[in-house]
C-alpha cells in the first residue's frame, strides 16, 4: 500500500511542478500559445487554472505493479489514455486509489489539442471510480460511465476527425462552459472545434471540500486501430476552478442529456442458419471429435442500471456491447487443444464500426491476446474465415460469416490467435491459468452508439480438447417423493483423464429459486465417482435442477435433474 501511495504522490508533484517546468523548456507550439491565452482570459475571469497531465494507461502493466486492483477487462490490442487533472488550491480531490480526481459542480476540465492520429475509432468518456456508501460508511468501486461517451462521430473536429486541435470542455454548469467557450474563441479556436461532455449534475455526488463522500472520478480516451502517425504534441489539460466556491443558488447546471438509444430494429436474426450451417462444417472438420460448446452471455451491466445498484461495469462504454463466455477453461499447449470461435461478423452486417475477440485471464481479467474483424499488425483479422471450413456453394455470402481458432500452439495456420504462455505478470497466461473470452462490437455506424444486444446474434464458441467428465443419471426419469420429505438424489461421473472431479448443483430456473433447499450444493466426486446431495421441498411441485461435473482442467459435462415431490394421501 506505501508503495502505490507514493507513486501517486509523486504523480501529483510530478503534475504540480514537471509541467510547468517543461513548458518553460520547450519552444511554444501555436497550440501551446492558444492554451497559455485560454488561461489568462480564464485567470481574467475569476477562475484559478491549473495544468495536468495526458498519460498512456496500460492496463496489464499498472495491474502487474500494483496501481491497479485489476486489469477491469480491458480491450487487449486498443491503447487507452487517461487524463489526470491537478489538484485544486489546496491540494485536496485526489484520490489515491488510481490516477483519478474529484470535481466540484462549478469547475471543468478540459482537453485542449488534437484527438488521435488516424484510426478506426476514439472517444472520450468519464467513468465514475469510487463513490461513497453511506449506508456502509465506506467508499466502493464501480468504475461505471457517467454520461455517454463523445466519440469520432459526435466530437466537433472542424471537418477532419484526426489529429486536429480541439477543445473539450466536461462541466456540469452551464455558465463556466460559456466562460470556457468565449476563452477559447478568444485564444483562436474557432466554434466548430468547441465540445461540451455534459457531466449531469444530478448524478455526480460531491462538494466543495472533495473530501471521501465526494465521487472519484477517472477521464479515459479510448482508440482502436491505428494507422496514423504518432501525433506530434500530447493534448494540454486544464483544471478551471473559480477562485471561491459558487454559492447553490448561482450555479446553472446543464439537464442531464439525452440518451443515444441502441438499436435501429433491424437484426441478425436471418444469420441463424447460416450460423449453423457453418457450425455443422466445423463439426465435420474434426470427425471423431466432440467438443464442448460454451455459452456465452452478456458479461456486464451497463451504467446507468449499474450505477443505480452499486454494480461495478469494469469501465463499460455504451459504444459497445461485452458479451462473453459464461464459462471459464484452461488452455495447454497441446497442438489438438484449441478453440474455434465462429459466428456472424458484425461488421460487415453493419451492426458495428469493428468487432473483436480477446482472451482474458479469468481472475484479475486482464486482456492477454485479441484479434480484430479486420487486418491489425501481424494478425490478418477474421474476415472472411468461414470458407475454411464451408464447402461448396451455399445459399448465403459466407463473407458474413467467421470462424477463429484460438490455441497456444497454432503451427502454420495463419487463422489461428496464439495464446502466449508465461507465469509473469503481463506477459501471457500460465497454462494452469483459467481464461474467459470476451468479444466486443464497437458503435453501429447508423445510431453513433454500441449496437443492440438484442439485435446480434452472439458469437459461439467450440473447445476441442481431452473429453469431458461422463455422468450418468443427468437428463433422465425424475427423482420422486411425497411431500415433505427430503428427496435424494445420486450421480455417477467418471472421467478419462487424471484428477479430482468437483460438482456443483444449482436451482435451474431462475422462477422457483426458492422452492427448498439444495443440502451441499458443491463439492468433490468421491473416489467411487459418487455425487450425493437433497433436495427438501418448501411445498409439493415439479422442481429443475442444474448440476455441473468439471475436471481440474475446467471441461465440464452439464445437465438437468427432475425432482417431483407429490402430495401424500390425504385423511
Amino acid at each position: 500500500m506505501l508503495k502505490r501511495s507514493l507513486f501517486f504522490l509523486s504523480l501529483v508533484t510530478a503534475v504540480l511542478f514537471v509541467v510547468p517546468f517543461l513548458a518553460q523548456q520547450v519552444p511554444e507550439s501555436a497550440l501551446r500559445k492558444k492554451a497559455e491565452a485560454m488561461k489568462k482570459s480564464l485567470t481574467n475571469k475569476g477562475f484559478t487554472v491549473k495544468e495536468g497531465l495526458f498519460l498512456p494507461l496500460n492496463a496489464v502493466e499498472w495491474y502487474c505493479t500494483g496501481i491497479l486492483y485489476s486489469c477491469n477487462m480491458n480491450n487487449a490490442g486498443a491503447p487507452y489514455n487517461i487524463v489526470l487533472p491537478p489538484a485544486p488550491e489546496g491540494g485536496y480531490g485526489t484520490d489515491t486509489r488510481a490516477p483519478s480526481f474529484r470535481m466540484r459542480r462549478d469547475e471543468a476540465i478540459i482537453i485542449v489539442g488534437p484527438t488521435p492520429p488516424k484510426c478506426k475509432y476514439y472517444s472520450y468518456s468519464l467513468f465514475l471510480w469510487y463513490r461513497w456508501d453511506q449506508a456502509q460508511g465506506r467508499t466502493r468501486k464501480l468504475f461505471d460511465t457517467i454520461g455517454q461517451p463523445l466519440n469520432r462521430f459526435l466530437l466537433n473536429t472542424g471537418g477532419s476527425d484526426f489529429d486536429k486541435n480541439v477543445v473539450v470542455t466536461f462541466t456540469c454548469d452551464k455558465k463556466v462552459d460559456k466562460d470556457v467557450r468565449e476563452a477559447a474563441r478568444g485564444a483562436g479556436f474557432p466554434e466548430d472545434v468547441l465540445n461540451t461532455y455534459v457531466v449531469p449534475s444530478c448524478g455526480l455526488n460531491t462538494n466543495d471540500a472533495l473530501d471521501s463522500t465526494s465521487d472519484s472520478l477517472v477521464l479515459v480516451q479510448r482508440t482502436a486501430l491505428v494507422t496514423g502517425p504518432k501525433n506530434a504534441e500530447d493534448p494540454i489539460i486544464l483544471r478551471v476552478t473559480p477562485t471561491s466556491p459558487t454559492p447553490a443558488a448561482q450555479l446553472k447546471p446543464f439537464p442531464a442529456p439525452e440518451l443515444r438509444v441502441r438499436g435501429t430494429g433491424k437484426t441478425e436474426m436471418d444469420w441463424i442458419p447460416a450460423v449453423e450451417t457453418l457450425r455443422q462444417s466445423i463439426l465435420a472438420s474434426y470427425p471423431g471429435r466432440t467438443p464442448e460448446e460454451y455459452t456465452t452471455i452478456q458479461y456486464l451491466e451497463q451504467s446507468p442500471i449499474a450505477i443505480q445498484s452499486w454494480v461495478n461495469t469494469l469501465g463499460d462504454s455504451s459504444d459497445t456491447t461485452y458479451l462473453g463466455t459464461k464459462e471459464n477453461f484452461k488452455l495447454s499447449d497441446d497442438a489438438e487443444d484449441f478453440l474455434i470461435v465462429y459466428g456472424v461478423n458484425h461488421a460487415k452486417t453493419e451492426k458495428a464500426l469493428y468487432a473483436n475477440i480477446n482472451v482474458y485471464t479469468a481472475c484479475a481479467l486482464c486482456g492477454v491476446a485479441t484479434i480484430f474483424n479486420q487486418p491489425n499488425g501481424d494478425h490478418p483479422g477474421y474476415e472472411n474465415t468461414a470458407q475454411d471450413y464451408l464447402t461448396g456453394p451455399q445459399p448465403f455470402d459466407p463473407s458474413y460469416l467467421f470462424a477463429y481458432k484460438i490455441a497456444r500452439n497454432c503451427g502454420n495456420d495463419p487463422h489461428c490467435l496464439q495464446v502466449p504462455t508465461s507465469s509473469k505478470c503481463g506477459e501471457g497466461s500460465a497454462l494452469d491459468d483459467d481464461l474467459v473470452l470476451g468479444f466486443r462490437a464497437y458503435v453501429e455506424p447508423k445510431t453513433k452508439t454500441g449496437p443492440s444486444y438484442t439485435e446480434l446474434q452472439y458469437e459461439k464458441v467450440l473447445h476441442y480438447t481431452a473429453p469431458p467428465p461422463q455422468v450418468t443419471g443427468l437428463n433422465g426419469e425424475p427423482y420422486e417423493g411425497t411431500f415433505p420429505d427430503s428427496i435424494p438424489v445420486t450421480l455417477h461421473a467418471t472421467s478419462p483423464m487424471p484428477g479430482a472431479l468437483r460438482w456443483q448443483a444449482d436451482y435451474e430456473y431462475i422462477d422457483n429459486p426458492c422452492c427448498g433447499t439444495l443440502e451441499p450444493r458443491n463439492g468433490i466426486v468421491g473416489s467411487d465417482g459418487s455425487i450425493h446431495f437433497v433436495f427438501t421441498p418448501n411445498r409439493h411441485g415439479t422442481y429443475f435442477v442444474e448440476v455441473t461435473v468439471l475436471d481440474e482442467h475446467d471441461r465440464q459435462t452439464c445437465g438437468e435433474i427432475e425432482i417431483k415431490s407429490k402430495l401424500g394421501e390425504q385423511p
